[in-house]
């Protein structure tokens, strides 16, 4: 059964009311569940703690960038549906949230132009709006705005360096006995690296940073790629580093202190 959208307090509140037992929570959609949090009121996305419903008509999304990459095919296209706000990607593991009012103030034709989006805010976890106006309460600067030159630079020259000797590695067919050992005997699932988690991305950031790339790195490398349909060649293990590196760049400029109050080593 689908539900009108919610654009207040009140209203989630009103619609926790009907729920059987408010503890199990509320269905929204096929994919969201409300869920009483204090006196607020918590969305699960896929089970994700996505945003938040305060008793000031405070809407505080919960979700980080990195999450949002796992949802952001669901919720690109729905989250209109659930509460009057717009979500739109804008680059890797960066998107744009706005209310929808404030979003169609902007809007010069019946579809949003990219100019208009890019007049939101960026998503972080915490970014807070009115929901009776549908102003921002606590935008941060864009990513772009922040970058340290310097830092920039020492990223691009380690990350150019890094990818040159590993790319000269599998031209030789460096991780060729590391493919046929995996092939042979498969890192079960629960094994393979995450390169989305922190701790393959410390790995990864610290091997750019220093220039390694030793073997074990090298089998995690073969380990995220080989499967049991084919069997990839030293290059095409090279390439898949170089989507890995494309996937996270924003998480392993971070740690490289590329942009302002972002993560350093």
């Amino acid at each position: 059964m689908a539900h009108k959208a919610i654009t207040s307090y009140a209203d989630i509140k009103a619609f926790m009311a009907r729920a059987r037992s408010p503890e199990k929570g509320r269905q929204h959609t096929t994919f969201s569940r409300w869920f009483p949090d204090g006196d607020g009121y918590v969305l699960h996305v896929h089970g994700y703690p996505f945003l938040r419903i305060t008793p000031d008509n405070v809407l505080e999304f919960l979700i980080t960038p990195e999450m949002g990459r796992k949802l952001s095919n669901t919720v690109s296209g729905w989250l209109h549906n659930v509460v009057p706000f717009s979500w739109h990607r804008v680059g890797v593991g960066r998107y744009r949230v706005d209310s929808l009012a404030a979003l169609q103030k902007r809007m010069t034709g019946r579809w949003a132009t990219h100019k208009e989006i890019n007049q939101a805010p960026e998503l972080f976890a915490g970014i807070k709006f009115d929901m009776a106006t549908g102003k921002c309460l606590n935008a941060r600067p864009d990513l772009k705005h922040t970058v340290i030159p310097e830092a920039r630079r020492a990223w691009l020259s380690a990350l150019r360096n890094w990818k040159r000797r590993l790319k000269a590695a599998a031209r030789v067919g460096a991780f060729d006995n590391l493919i046929a050992e995996e092939k042979r005997n498969p890192t079960p699932w629960d094994k393979q690296p995450v390169w989305s988690v922190d701790k393959e991305l410390d790995i990864l950031y610290n091997a750019i940073k220093t220039g390694d790339i030793n073997v074990g790195l090298m089998r995690m490398l073969v380990a995220s790629k080989v499967d049991r349909w084919s069997t990839p060649t030293s290059m095409d293990v090279f390439a898949h580093a170089e989507l890995i590196v494309k996937q996270h760049s924003l998480q392993l400029r971070k740690r490289f202190g590329v942009f302002e109050g972002g993560d350093k080593a």
